[in-house]
């Protein structure tokens, strides 16, 4: 029988109390919210994944699910890399680090956060083993959610997901540049990702700086889980659109153990 484990976790959409609609975007005073749900058969398992943004504390809390809806759990069976970007398409934060699943556990959210005034989403990716290595699949957007001044985050954005499927900007260096969201739809990340630096100067970071080392079979996955158990963050350049110029930072955050969202099998 199926598991429905979205409506055994907390953070699950919660109650509207006021909606408007305004040229097609829907303003929602709420505390959380979903983006569209996407599933997948792999290997004779079902998962389910999606993208989330909710209240955090003096923050906002972008999760990236991914979980089985029918097939037993394995260690380092799923991973999650959350990401959240700005209502401009530049990179907030990322993971430093692939969240892998553990022995029993059947689904998982694991958060990123956005800690200063703005309005933001969550877009992540998942990876599935297949039996013979592991399929990546990108999430849906989350609606967008807005934090001033730290407070709680007065108004949720849902809007119909705009599909551009342009290619990217070309540089006088022949590398691409453009918002990382579009890989989802493109297949590929541009060379030069545009992103909000540790200042907030707004630059590029290198695809590669950022993309973290993946597994290659859940036995590798384990392995490399009990190496990355360390609160250490990892710095990037930040460059201007020539791919040279660093203009400043970029941080990759450490993903804590107690702000991810388990289920466990019994």
């Amino acid at each position: 029988m199926k598991r429905e484990f979205c409506r055994k976790l907390t953070f699950v959409v919660s109650c509207s109390i006021l909606v408007f609609s305004i040229l097609g975007v829907m303003l929602v005073f709420a505390t959380a919210s979903e983006g569209n749900h996407k599933y997948v058969t792999v290997n004779g398992k079902d998962y389910e994944y999606f993208a989330d943004i909710k209240e955090g504390y003096k923050s906002l809390r972008a999760g990236t699910y991914i979980g089985l809806t029918k097939g037993s759990p394995q260690a380092g069976l799923m991973a999650a890399l959350p990401r959240v970007y700005d209502s401009n398409g530049y990179l907030y934060a990322s993971a430093k680090e692939w969240e892998y699943s553990g022995p029993k556990t059947v689904g998982m959210n694991v958060p990123i956060f956005a800690e200063h005034n703005g309005s933001y989403y969550s877009h992540g990716k998942v990876k599935i083993y297949n039996g013979n290595g592991y399929n990546t699949y990108y999430t849906y957007k989350s609606p967008i959610m807005t934090l001033r001044d730290g407070r709680k985050p007065l108004s949720l954005y849902i809007t119909t997901e705009h599909i551009d499927d342009s290619g990217y900007e070309v540089n006088s260096n022949g590398e691409t540049y453009g918002s990382g969201s579009k890989e989802a739809i493109l297949g590929v990340a541009p060379d030069l990702i545009k992103a909000r630096g540790v200042d907030g100067t707004l630059g590029y970071v290198r695809s590669e700086d950022i993309e973290p080392e993946a597994a290659e079979n859940p036995e590798e996955a384990v392995k490399m889980m009990e190496r990355q158990k360390s609160d250490d963050v990892k710095i990037v350049p930040l460059y201007k659109v020539d791919g040279k110029t660093i203009i400043g930072e970029f941080k990759l955050e450490t993903i804590s153990e107690k702000d991810i969202i388990k289920i466990e099998e019994k």
